[in-house]
Parts: structure tokens; C-alpha cells; sequence
């Protein structure tokens, strides 16, 4: 199946599962290894007909991880789109530290993440659009979409009425975890400024927090924002300090059906 898929023909149903936070290395034999090919095989259980990764595919951007991780998304022949998140775009020095004495060095996104793309899917009677979009900064740990992506964005949604979900890596606002939230998106007012005008995004994914979440839009928009599980390890929400969540790794399963959409978080 070509990569990145632009159109995919849907029955009545259609299922997206939405993954984040692998932090892949470069060794196949690692827990988050093994959590992400769990939780890949479950996924397959519940027929899914597109995969979408929405950052911090492999630590510190190396090859070799996304080599596998491509191979491995190939061989389930389910249809598949990746963006990037902070671990794809850095490089991180003395791990040994403490968080905010780490040096985060900027890293060349691996080309087979997308920029901003656009996946239709065309049902029997009515179609969707999936959004993709990037929002690193190379070398940085919070977000920023920069101004070509919001231009994309806001051509993108101008041109049509066609129901939108939207999916990227940084939090477009606070989630209730000081020590995260000053690593969200933060040009989130811009992005929301787009948002407001187009009543047909119908909600927005993000990784990043390692939690299962669901926030209303921060503006009069109706849309909601929905955060990910990890495939890693989990953040304990609500929490102004690091603390670790005994919840093990999952995904978000999106049911479009009857021109609604349901989601649903699994776990392993």
C-alpha cells in the first residue's frame, strides 16, 4: 500500500486507532518495544482500517528504529500516517540528569514523517478527512506550528465542509499538569483562531502527555480535544510534578459510523 495513503474507500464503519509516545530505541527486545507490538496485535483484533502515530516514534530520531517501526506498520497491511513529536526532532544529552538539566540538541526529522497531509475517506453516502499535521520544533521540547503548516491548515479547512478530525503531537492547551503544560503547543492561539471558523472539525487528537484525556475546545468551538495513551509508560494526570501512572500502555480507537464519530481508549 503506498505511503502516505491520500484517499481510502469506506464501508459503513470505519475504525482509526490512534497511537502515540512509543520511544522507540534501537534494541526490538525492549519493553516499549514488546508493549508496541502488543498493542499493535490488539488493534488488528478489532479490524482497524487506519493507523495513525502522532509522535515520539523513536528516541533521539535514530534510522534503524524507524526502519522497523515502517517494516512493522507494512506487514499489517492496514493502511497507516506519522507525524512526528519532540523525540523525532531531538537529540537528548545527559540522561543520567535531572529532566531540566538535560541538553536537547536539534535532529533532522526522519523524511517519512509528514509535514501536513490530508487522507479523504470516501464513504457510501457522505466522505471525512483526516488532517496530519507537524508540530516540533527541531530541538525543542514544547510546540509550535510555524506559519507555512497554519496557512496549509486554514487553506485546508477554507476549501471544505467535509467533516475534519484533526491529529498532531504537542496538547493545543493546559491538560491540569504544570510540569507538561509548559511543553504544549504554544502557539495554540493561533491554531484555535483558525479552528473557531470552521464548525466542520468535528474533534482533535494529540500525544505528548502520556494520558487519556477529553478537553472541550477553549473557545466557543464545540469540538472536543482528545489526548492519547502511551505504548511507553504513563503520566499520572493532574499533577504539577513528574509522577509515573500504574495504568498500562494503550491506544484510542475513532468509530465513524451514521456521520458520527465514538472513541474509545484500550489498554494491554
Amino acid at each position: 500500500m503506498k505511503y502516505p495513503v491520500t484517499k481510502i474507500n469506506a464501508n459503513d464503519k470505519f475504525l482509526i486507532a490512534q497511537i502515540s509516545d512509543l520511544h522507540l530505541g534501537t534494541n526490538i527486545n525492549s519493553v516499549y518495544h514488546q508493549n508496541f507490538l502488543t498493542v499493535l496485535k490488539k488493534i488488528c483484533h478489532h479490524s482497524v482500517d487506519l493507523l495513525i502515530l502522532t509522535g515520539d516514534l523513536v528516541n533521539n530520531g535514530a534510522i534503524k528504529g524507524y526502519d522497523w517501526l515502517f517494516k512493522t506498520l507494512a506487514q499489517t497491511k492496514i493502511a497507516f500516517l506519522c507525524t512526528a513529536g519532540n523525540h523525532d526532532v531531538t537529540i537528548e544529552k545527559n540522561t543520567h540528569l535531572d529532566f531540566e538539566q538535560r541538553i536537547f540538541l536539534p535532529k533532522k526529522t526522519d523524511c517519512r514523517l509528514l509535514n501536513h497531509h490530508i487522507t479523504q475517506l470516501n464513504f457510501p453516502n457522505q466522505k471525512w478527512q483526516v488532517i496530519v499535521l507537524d508540530s516540533t520544533k527541531s530541538g525543542q521540547i514544547d510546540g509550535r506550528f510555524n506559519s507555512i503548516t497554519l496557512n496549509w491548515l486554514n487553506t485546508a479547512l477554507k476549501t471544505t465542509v467535509i467533516p475534519t478530525l484533526i491529529f498532531f503531537h504537542h496538547h493545543p492547551l493546559v491538560v491540569g499538569s504544570a510540569w507538561i503544560d509548559k511543553y504544549q503547543l504554544q502557539n495554540s492561539a493561533d491554531f484555535w483562531q483558525i479552528i473557531n471558523q470552521y464548525a466542520h472539525v468535528k474533534a482533535i487528537f494529540c500525544g505528548h502527555v502520556h494520558q487519556n484525556q477529553a478537553f472541550k475546545a477553549p473557545t466557543n468551538h464545540p469540538c472536543y480535544v482528545y489526548t492519547a495513551p502511551a505504548t511507553s509508560r504513563q503520566f499520572l494526570p493532574h499533577h504539577d510534578a513528574f509522577f509515573l501512572d500504574k495504568k498500562s500502555a494503550g491506544f484510542r480507537l475513532i468509530t465513524l459510523e451514521n456521520n458520527c464519530f465514538q472513541t474509545q481508549v484500550y489498554r494491554i
